[in-house]
């Protein structure tokens, strides 16, 4: 295909409609008036890219175009609406601006009707990004890693697919839209209401914060939803209501009802005692994660199994009672009990020989 090339080593098409690539080198660059279509990979890796100006002909940003430009700061999409110049920038491509690492904001036209999946994946300080009622398509993942992000709009109406991912220590609030089956906010620590639809069938609400190993102590309340059939619930304290026949709670804990028996899930962080209830066969893994505050846990005898990393950081527990029915400790799991044979009563090894999972090491001790 023939191409031009101007003062900035920038390759175009010959009419000027579309921008092919930039020279790797560039730091700082205005579209021309007339480009239509930014191509894929156009600046991808120009790491010493600092600022980009794009006119307002330019209708879509292709897949991967501004991709890893981790110098990037400023993003000016030109939109003079007044002047009759507005934006005509209708789809932002996937993987568009992901890895831009130094964006911290961006202001998207009202023209924007698609933004791509992962089109601003690990954009690590962007913390807003207007989106216009207008838009109609945007990926669920189209902000993945987006750790800085303290709020984001998502229109009514809006098709987002089947799968949502956001993990933002910082993020406070989010409606989720209908149809969503898969949501994952893994790590927003923050949070202090979520709207849960019930076409999620799947949900994972581990909301530790990584940078500091905090619990999520902000979020009140939540509702499980009616379809529900998976759920990995970690590091929060709030009430819990379902409406998924699938799962019931008790005292404030969760459990998950199989054709065995029940399964407990999740306590709360700031629980200070747990009464299991008869019935249930098994501790799931990280039940009990980082209860700092529990002292008392009551096992039935018709537990027979205990999941691995159940007890994790339950630091004021000091004894547990030995369930006659227990069959099984789950993987290597009472080496990273921190002292689980020591909560049982028992003196190094000695009485887990019959377990699954024991490999004749002695436990490590409680500190």
């Amino acid at each position: 295909m023939e191409f031009v090339v101007d003062d900035y080593g920038v390759q175009y098409s010959t009419y000027g409609k579309i921008l092919f690539k930039a020279d790797k080198k560039i730091e700082r660059y205005t579209v021309k008036e007339g480009t239509e279509y930014i191509s894929s990979e156009a600046f991808k890796e120009c790491k010493a890219l600092k600022m980009i100006c794009i006119p307002c002909s330019v209708k879509e940003i292709e897949k991967e175009a501004f991709y890893d430009c981790r110098s990037l700061r400023e993003v000016i999409i030109e939109d003079d609406k007044e002047n009759g110049k507005g934006s005509k920038l209708e789809k932002i491509g996937k993987e568009a601006f992901a890895k831009c690492k130094a964006l911290m904001s961006i202001n998207l036209p009202d023209s924007v009707r698609e933004i791509g999946s992962h089109a601003f994946d690990a954009c690590e300080l962007l913390r807003k990004i207007n989106i216009s009622d207008a838009a109609t398509k945007i990926s669920g993942e189209a902000f993945t890693r987006c750790s800085s992000l303290i709020s984001l709009h998502i229109p009514e109406g809006a098709q987002i697919g089947t799968r949502f991912r956001l993990s933002s220590p910082l993020i406070e609030s989010i409606n989720i839209p209908d149809g969503v089956v898969d949501l994952d906010l893994s790590g927003c620590s923050s949070l202090k209401s979520v709207n849960i639809p019930d076409s999620v069938k799947h949900l994972n609400l581990n909301l530790e914060d990584d940078t500091n190993s905090e619990s999520c102590f902000s979020l009140e309340s939540i509702t499980l939803p009616e379809n529900l059939e998976t759920i990995n619930l970690r590091e929060c304290d709030c009430e819990i209501i379902s409406k998924s026949p699938k799962f019931e709670v008790v005292d404030g804990v969760l459990y998950e009802k199989t054709p065995e028996g029940l399964r407990l899930l999740y306590c709360p962080v700031s629980k200070g005692s747990c009464d299991i209830p008869d019935g249930v066969i098994e501790i799931a893994p990280h039940a009990f994660w980082n209860c700092k505050a529990l002292k008392k846990v009551t096992i039935p005898d018709s537990v027979k199994i205990i999941g691995r990393h159940s007890f994790h950081n339950c630091d004021a527990l000091e004894k547990l009672p030995v369930p006659k029915g227990l069959k099984k400790i789950n993987d290597d799991g009472y080496d990273h009990y921190y002292g689980l044979l020591d909560l049982f009563g028992f003196d190094g090894a000695e009485g887990f020989e019959g377990f699954k999972g024991y490999s004749g090491k002695k436990n490590k001790k409680r500190k």
